[in-house]
């Protein structure tokens, strides 16, 4: 399912979105040359808010060269799916990654854009879910609509 209102955004409002750190949400950077041989996931999910949209928030690994930065991609994805189809417990990237080959029907949105970059994906209201880097040397963070709105967040 692709992504809706993806667009650049500024590196200020992008560093004050991304500085948003509600009490439990999905985070993850991506850096293949530390060894990383598959998309990483984060292990700590994101719950949508009643409204059921999440923002995805794409940057560097640094957030601090001037933009734009270059292409990135990231995916919102099911965080209970892949604990079911991962047995009862979260997936190694490796597993993911056979996860969702499998059953593609679990990434809730998938998102790319010139970095840094805002996307909203529309869930299920109240679902887990979590972000999968998918370009090596960005990070991405994912939050409820109403946790970045709590946050005073500018997307």
């Amino acid at each position: 399912m692709p992504c809706t209102d993806v667009h650049t955004i500024s590196q200020a409002d992008m560093e004050k979105d991304y500085a948003i750190n509600p009490p439990r949400h999905a985070e993850k950077a991506y850096q293949p040359r530390q060894g990383d041989k598959f998309p990483t996931l984060s292990t700590v999910p994101t719950t949508a808010g009643a409204s059921g949209d999440v923002v995805l928030l794409v940057t560097n690994l640094y957030n601090k060269q001037p933009p734009p930065f270059g292409p990135a991609e990231a995916q919102i994805v099911d965080y209970d799916s892949l604990v079911k189809y991962g047995g009862g417990t979260f997936p190694s990237p490796e597993q993911a990654q056979q996860i969702i080959n499998q059953h593609p029907t679990i990434v809730a949105g998938h998102c790319s854009g010139t970095t840094p970059f805002s996307a909203f994906v529309h869930c299920d209201p109240h679902s887990r879910v979590t972000v999968r880097v998918l370009t090596g040397g960005t990070k991405a963070k994912a939050l409820s609509l109403e946790d970045l709105n709590a946050g005073g967040g500018r997307v």
